[in-house]
């Protein structure tokens, strides 16, 4: 993390005083030195990864990564599936190297049964046209890097579910039996 950084966050959860002050200014400059960043790269973001940056996943629980750590799928892709009440969200990655896992801090030492999102930051990558960056903090602490060159976003409601008008909607070709 660049802006939003494991220690930062860990100052906002201080109990000092002074620290949880210096936490909090650090967090507001962070805040306006991410916005900087990203107006100044806004022109370069197709509008998939654009819609990643407007996107806010804060509090969103992590339910699964595909693949997982056993390599069940081509290392080319990467899907995460989070949960917030009752919506879900699926993202999906096109990679361009395997994802990065940053351990955290020692000094990290929060209480969790479950994993969640806390801040992500978007970048541009080395092919600054064709490659973006992903930085995600947990609340385990870990940040993850996630190199990609596409992306997309797909958010549902568990109340929600496919009615027969949607499939009906369904392009032919794709539903139709296979001969």
């Amino acid at each position: 993390m660049r802006y939003f950084t494991p220690e930062l966050y860990l100052k906002l959860q201080s109990s000092d005083e002074k620290t949880l002050h210096a936490g909090a200014q650090g967090w507001e400059r962070a805040i306006e030195a991410y916005a900087r960043h990203l107006e100044k790269i806004r022109a370069q973001l197709p509008p998939e990864v654009l819609a990643f940056g407007q996107s806010n996943f804060h509090d969103w629980r992590l339910l699964m990564f595909w693949p997982d750590a056993y390599g069940e799928a081509p290392a080319n892709e990467l899907i995460i599936l989070l949960q917030h009440r009752k919506d879900i969200a699926v993202l999906s990655y096109s990679l361009t190297t395997l994802v990065e896992r940053i351990d955290p801090p020692r000094e990290w030492d929060m209480p969790l049964d479950r994993v969640y999102w806390l801040y992500d930051e978007l970048d541009l990558g080395a092919n600054r046209a064709k490659s973006f960056i992903h930085r995600i903090l947990l609340t385990d602490g870990t940040t993850l890097m996630i190199n990609f060159s596409g992306c997309r976003v797909n958010k549902t409601n568990l109340d929600q579910g496919v009615s027969r008008e949607d499939l009906a909607g369904m392009d032919a070709a794709s539903s139709s039996p296979r001969e």
